[in-house]
């Protein structure tokens, strides 16, 4: 019906097409609207122009006094109709605009309710007379042609950087000015987007704004290309780009929300897709609290181009160039959002198919999941790419939950719920009831009882001679013995306390529970335990919570409406942490109720209860359970009672056979959600953490270690989500699972711990740490470093964010290669979000960094070279430090520091210190010895059979492995030494994350057999059956042993996904031996 309309209107118009008359030109503004709604931009053109030949044969564009004011104003408003129409129209086609000036000396059109109240026949108009919102729309057009030609002149090379730079300062200062010379009534305001649409002027006015946000984004978009961000007017434009993207589509939202005021002409659905494409750049790039506005936004644009899709046939042609754009997306962050010829269609030549964007190399994807619009990252169809998460995902997720059938002992470590910040073990019976499993968090420390004598503050450190001076350095002091192991041994991480269960009125012991099954469903992070207890069935349903410091149970059993079994609290104290402490499988004994002080606090409601516990470390349980399952919580002894089980609380029920409850710790007493609001919450959180990052599908191998290696992969994913994802802090060794090293982290594994995030595509936990972690740190390292004679910031090897010490020992006090990790982790934020808010972010830190590293650095006069050490301590905590000069990794890692540090400087446009570049070229080189590389200066060729150094040769391996491309590492040198490495470095030595530093090695050198027997190794490197990491070797350190985990995390994606400069899918795993390898989502490593 309305094509044969438009086909008769066409012919009648083509009959009379001589008839040169204010109608005809009408006409042909109404036909060409029609035609560009049905995605025929060609007419759309061809009736525009001849509108525009008709308005100036009959001089439209000049003043006249003939005719009524009406009349005259109909003309005006024809003719501007046809000014912005040909501003917009030509650029959509891609033709020069037809006029080219603001048409002569015509006057702007009046105000609209002015203009509607006019009598018909009005010869002259004696009121006031004041631009309308029409009139305000096309003095905003005016500046749409010159930023349509700067995005062309950026596209086409025309102007270097500064040129496009001061043109589109002073486009901007032109927008500027016209929003602040609009009238206060014109202003976009809640309030006058009422007094609007009152008035009845709501449509033009939100036209008005929606236009002026457009072009705004428009603008500003060419910054949102990494390369074009770095400068202060660069971030400023990028903040601007965003912010018009953003108000562009809450505009639209409010005018489609309120009658009177909608905007449902073709153009908006092209502004609407532009929006979006900026949005996305946020959604990819922005920070962790801009991306719930970024998704509401873009679902607000695509329920907008669906209402449109009613009228419009154009629209689902704008649809798909958002789906074309967003695949773009897919390249890589160096391409998204590039301003070429191929963009500048996308944003300007509307009218124009749009073919999809392909480029040389192509990097991996980028999931960009959003609710209502599906935008999700296409899987590249590249061979070998994973294309099929969404169904084979899932399964193989769950083919791999853990399942056990036995009870556990107190040598297997206990499965586990949690977020990252918290976690809660279990033993069989999904709580902790027969072992005394953990409940951690980052938060919860405490500090031991000082020693008797000297106090805490005597100890200054142990001065050692060091290249002509005394360097008081954080070693054991042996004339204060008792204050050195305070110092390593405090603060502590606690036992936040034991939730079990309890049969006739005592523990329920592990010799009453049998038929026992436990599986821990991966997908959703819920654990469900069944077994029975004297012949009865009891269930128990264990899930943390993603938000919150809290773990949720749900336990059925006939015992428990017999009054049976119930649910015991219980909580430890610390003890004082001699070397005996160092590891604590189970944290906390329950041997000093004297010493700490527990009571319950009344809730506020019925369905909740407090248990409040102050050990000098004071906190809150905080319970709550369903009103229809209704608990009481009692204590078991008196409060004065000296009892071991002083401590103890019982939760009961009335009545029923289910025992419903949250826990919730934290250090104010709070009223937490609801089980079901968790269980809801937590499930949809891991659903979406699978569904977001990285994946490796290797089921369609045929290869017989594939079925193991894809177990690993997976719940080393689980594993990592619930111990290794703090805010603001790396993990421990055995994360939240137990204490090692009484708690403590380590600033040197804080690569091993988390570049994974990055490599895995989950981006958000590496910057949810990072650069916070170094930030907290840098006050004391800055001191420090003074206190030792040295400039900037020399961080700490083994520490905590409360007090930022450096834990005194005899290794921690002269390990170095801690100092250049700041650079490293920068370039992989950089990596991941390449704006100048991350230059500007790290900068200090990296300028810390480095100031130290080059006044480290000494001027040896004999070689003319600078030196480290001694004394020092390699990778590999097997050198002698008194004898120790230039580590061979160190000093290469050394150089990479510095030179990463002077680039950061140069890309923010500051001076680089004349000293980091002094330094950097000529600091020594690693040692060579008959054309292989040696551990470190002064050794010779025999130092390969010396068992003390050779057990151990990752450092060697370290230089051409995760170390990226540097000056001071001879590539040749590097896989010669790495050759002899495999032939000295033995199974049976390899520990900790020495595989898979091995393995990409070995994948960067060229040799995937190599590296996957490193990850293959089963016989050597044991995953318990949960898929925790074993360390193995010196068989002190209690699983799990995380850096094994997120190791293993990383070597997989540098073998899958490659490393910058790497060619070829999957180049880390061999072309045959049955090796299949699918894989979406990871991104390049270094």
């Amino acid at each position: 019906m309305e094509l044969s309309l438009l086909n008769e209107s066409k012919r009648l118009l083509q009959a009379d097409l001589e008839n040169i008359c204010l109608e005809n030109i009408q006409t042909c503004i109404l036909i060409a609207n029609l035609c560009a709604s049905h995605g025929n931009p060609s007419s759309e053109a061809l009736y525009f122009r001849i509108g525009n030949s008709m308005a100036q044969i009959m001089r439209l564009n000049s003043p006249t006094s003939t005719g009524s004011v009406v009349e005259r104003e109909i003309e005006r408003r024809v003719w501007w109709s046809l000014f912005m129409a040909d501003r917009w129209c030509s650029s959509g086609i891609g033709l020069p605009r037809q006029i080219k000036d603001l048409g002569g000396n015509i006057d702007l059109p009046m105000d609209e309710s002015v203009f509607h109240s006019l009598p018909q026949h009005l010869t002259r108009h004696e009121g006031t007379w004041k631009p309308g919102l029409w009139a305000h729309m096309i003095s905003l057009v005016q500046h749409f042609g010159p930023i349509q030609d700067l995005n062309r002149q950026s596209a086409q090379g025309c102007f270097d950087g500064w040129e496009l730079d001061r043109t589109a300062a002073e486009l901007s200062q032109k927008l500027d000015l016209w929003e602040k010379m609009l009238p206060t009534d014109a202003k976009e305001t809640e309030q006058n987007f009422r007094f609007h649409q009152a008035k009845g002027t709501g449509g033009p006015f939100v036209a008005l704004h929606l236009g002026y946000h457009h072009y705004s984004t428009l603008l500003y978009f060419r910054y949102l290309e990494a390369r074009n961000s770095l400068t202060e007017l660069g971030e400023t434009c990028v903040s601007r780009c965003k912010h018009h993207a953003s108000a562009y589509s809450a505009l639209l939202r409010m005018a489609r929300e309120t009658e009177g005021c909608e905007a449902v002409y073709p153009t908006v659905g092209h502004m609407a897709v532009v929006s979006s494409s900026a949005l996305l750049h946020t959604l990819l790039f922005g920070d962790e609290n801009e991306l719930a506005n970024a998704r509401r936004d873009l679902n607000s644009n695509f329920a907008a181009l669906m209402e449109l899709k009613q009228y419009w046939a154009n629209t689902a042609s704008m649809i798909s160039r958002l789906v074309t754009f967003q695949n773009v997306c897919l390249l890589s962050a160096e391409y998204t959002h590039r301003l070429d010829g191929w963009m500048v269609r996308f944003l300007i030549e509307h009218s124009l198919p749009l073919a999809d964007k392909t480029l040389q190399t192509v990097p991996s994807g980028i999931e960009m999941n959003t609710d209502s619009l599906s935008i999700r990252a296409q899987e590249l169809q590249q061979q070998g790419r994973y294309t099929n998460f969404e169904l084979s995902g899932k399964r193989i997720v769950t083919d791999n939950n853990i399942v056990r059938t036995k009870l556990i002992n107190n040598e297997t470590t206990p499965l586990q719920v949690g977020n990252g910040n918290f976690a809660f073990g279990v033993d069989t019976t999904g709580m902790q009831t027969y072992l005394p499993f953990n409940t951690m968090s980052v938060w919860a420390w405490h500090n031991d009882t000082e020693p008797e004598g000297a106090p805490i503050d005597a100890y200054t450190g142990v001065p050692k001679l060091t290249h002509g001076r005394n360097v008081s350095y954080d070693i054991p002091d042996p004339n204060l013995p008792d204050v050195s192991q305070w110092l390593i041994g405090n603060p502590n991480r606690i036992n936040l306390g034991r939730i079990g269960l309890r049969y006739k009125d005592a523990t329920l012991a592990a010799d009453q529970i049998s038929n026992t099954h436990q599986e821990l469903d991966l997908w959703s992070g819920v654990i469900t335990s069944t077994f029975t207890v004297d012949g009865t069935k009891v269930k128990v349903i264990t899930q943390g919570d993603f938000d919150s410091d809290a773990v949720t149970f749900e336990i059925e059993s006939k015992l428990i409406d017999s009054g049976k079994l119930k649910v015991e609290f219980d909580f430890p104290y610390p003890p004082i942490h001699t070397t005996k402490y160092k590891y604590e499988v189970f944290v906390g004994v329950y041997d000093f109720p004297a010493n700490h002080t527990t009571k319950q606090v009344r809730g506020s409601k019925k369905d909740t209860a407090h248990i409040y516990h102050d050990l000098g470390t004071k906190y809150y349980v905080n319970l709550r359970w369903p009103n229809k399952t209704p608990l009481e919580l009692k204590r078991l002894e008196s409060e004065d009672s000296t009892a071991i089980t002083a401590h103890r609380y019982i939760l009961s029920p009335d009545d029923g056979s289910t025992i419903s409850f949250t826990a919730h710790f934290s250090p104010e007493k709070r009223v937490p959600d609801l089980p079901s609001t968790i269980r809801k919450r937590n499930s949809a959180e891991w659903h979406e953490y699978w569904k977001r990052g990285g994946f490796v599908d290797l089921t369609a191998s045929t290869n017989p270690n594939a079925t193991e290696l894809q177990r690993r992969i997976v719940t080393s994913q689980y594993h990592v989500r619930v111990n290794s994802a703090a805010t603001g802090e790396s993990p421990q060794e055995s994360g939240l699972m137990n204490n090692g090293w009484y708690g403590k982290f380590h600033m040197e594994m804080v690569v091993w711990h988390n570049a994974h995030w990055v490599s895995w595509g989950r981006d958000k936990f590496f910057h949810n740490i990072f650069p916070a972690l170094y930030e907290k740190l840098l006050p004391t390292s800055f001191a420090r470093a003074e206190g030792m004679g040295w400039e900037g910031a020399r961080w700490p090897k083994m520490t905590e964010t409360v007090t930022g010490r450096s834990s005194p020992g005899g290794i921690n006090a002269y390990l170095m290669w801690q100092q250049p990790h700041p650079m490293y982790m920068a370039m992989l934020a950089y990596k991941s979000q390449p704006t100048r808010k991350t230059l500007k972010r790290w900068d200090p830190i990296l300028e810390a960094s480095a100031d130290y590293m080059a006044s480290y650095a000494w001027y040896n006069e004999s070689s003319g070279k600078y030196d480290l050490g001694p004394p020092s301590i390699g990778v590999t905590e097997n050198t002698p430090a008194a004898a120790t000069l230039n580590l061979a990794y160190e000093v290469a890692y050394w150089r990479y520091g510095l030179d990463v540090a002077r680039e950061w400087k140069k890309k923010l446009g500051l001076p680089v210190p004349k000293h980091w570049t002094t330094v950097a070229k000529n600091l020594a080189k690693p040692t060579q010895i008959d054309g292989l590389y040696a551990v470190y200066d002064g050794l010779n060729a025999s130092w390969w059979q010396d068992p003390a150094l050779n057990r151990d040769s990752r450092s060697l391996i370290m230089l051409q492995g995760i170390l990226p491309d540097t000056p001071a590492v001879d590539e040749k040198v590097a896989r010669r030494t790495a050759d002899k490495v495999w032939e000295v470095w033995t199974d049976q030595n390899i520990r900790g994350w020495g595989r898979p530093i091995l393995a990409i090695n070995s994948a960067r050198i060229g040799n995937p057999k190599r590296a996957i027997y490193h990850l293959t190794a089963y016989d050597y490197w044991k995953f318990d059956d949960a898929g925790f990491a074993i360390r193995g070797g010196d068989g002190g350190t209690p699983p799990p042993f995380m850096p094994g985990n997120a190791g293993f995390l990383l070597a997989v994606a540098y073998m899958a996904e490659g490393w910058d400069g790497s060619k070829g899918d999957a180049p880390g795993f061999p072309k045959d031996d049955g090796w299949v390898v699918k894989h979406e989502g990871l991104q390049k490593a270094l």
